[in-house]
């Protein structure tokens, strides 16, 4: 079955599957016809497939009402919100959409929706509070625990989706509409209206600067506090003490520091010694070569409080995870807005809206 449980892709990375379309034999001698937009035709399509419905149908009032979340999901600036819009998403998956197949405009908005809510439906650090409609959020919502404290392991997760939704966004299927399975158990006609997708890259959306040299830099951010998680939060509180003059070593267990190595290694081995994040995150290493210790630790520690003070306060800005949240949030509203069109409910006033 090629279909899929969305309320999976909610937790987890999601892996698309490879589609091959065999080209048409061109009769001998004749010219190449012109390259159809492949994903201005799936688009068409898909409007097709909704305008033929009744508005009534189950599927498109799901496809509509879901459309909505996601897209308030990316609006909102409130934490607390998004941190309640996700359960309000679970709960129409495993009610209302059901299974879904994994392409098209749907899915897209799905994990999209699903990555904001991992970054940024939480706060960065301990103790924030956002103030929303005159109610702070952390008491009108439960909010995850904060940034600082999300584990290495889930950092990885967080960076496969990454990678996962630019790829996805610039497929020509990207914005197809394909509705929710229908809910019936005889499955009549369900077929009737899906779509094939086309896993083809849109040379218009792949050309942007947004999907190229942008998301590249957004990926090195990501990867850099990938890294700086096998600290955490040690590190932070460390940062966070207001002690001048002390010139102690920060205490993380050495399995952290080993762990932080290797990470080093595993996302930015392939790159330059000149890369920024690179550079920084080795400067807080330190290798007493004098200490012959018979095991994969052996001299090496970070470097002292006061050395550690001072190289985060000239890269303050490349520690901050709330900067970091920023920067991660908005580029992936503008993929929003480039990939998709405004939901037909919040284009009549339900759901909040981008500034």
């Amino acid at each position: 079955d090629p279909r899929s449980s969305l309320g999976e892709k909610l937790e987890t990375e999601v892996d698309m599957s490879d589609r091959e379309e065999d080209d048409a034999a061109a009769p001998a001698g004749a010219a190449p016809p012109p390259a159809p937009d492949a994903a201005a035709s799936i688009g068409r399509l898909g409007l097709e497939i909704l305008s033929a419905l009744d508005p009534l149908d189950p599927r498109a009032v799901a496809l509509d009402v879901f459309e909505v979340y996601c897209h308030e999901q990316l609006a909102t600036d409130d934490v607390g919100r998004r941190a309640f819009l996700i359960k309000k998403m679970k709960y129409m998956i495993d009610r209302l959409i059901g299974h879904q197949y994994d392409y098209g405009r749907l899915f897209n908005r799905t994990k999209l929706a699903n990555l904001i809510a991992r970054v940024c439906g939480r706060f960065a650090y301990p103790g924030a509070t956002h103030v929303h409609h005159g109610v702070l959020s952390d008491l009108a919502y439960v909010v995850p625990d904060p940034l600082v404290t999300l584990a290495p392991d889930r950092w990885s997760v967080t960076l496969g989706q990454l990678v996962d939704l630019r790829d996805s966004l610039i497929r020509n299927d990207a914005a197809l509409i394909v509705l929710p399975s229908e809910i019936d158990p005889r499955g009549d006609g369900a077929e009737d209206v899906i779509p094939e997708g086309d896993d083809g890259p849109n040379p218009k959306m792949a050309g942007r600067k947004m999907f190229g040299a942008e998301y590249d830099k957004l990926l090195d951010r990501t990867r850099f506090h990938a890294v700086l998680s096998n600290l955490q939060p040690f590190f932070y509180q460390a940062m966070s003490d207001d002690v001048k003059g002390r010139d102690d070593t920060v205490a993380v267990p050495r399995d952290n520091i080993a762990a932080f190595e290797a990470a080093i290694e595993e996302h930015f081995g392939d790159a330059d010694d000149e890369n920024r994040h690179k550079s920084i995150l080795r400067s807080l290493l330190d290798n007493n070569e004098s200490i012959q210790r018979p095991t994969r630790y052996g001299g090496l520690h970070l470097k002292s409080h006061l050395k550690l003070r001072r190289i985060h306060d000239e890269h303050a800005n490349e520690f901050d995870l709330a900067r970091f949240q920023s920067k991660f949030l908005g580029l992936l509203r503008r993929w929003n807005a480039e990939s998709f069109p405004v939901p037909r409910l919040a284009a009549l006033g339900d759901g909040a809206t981008v500034n």
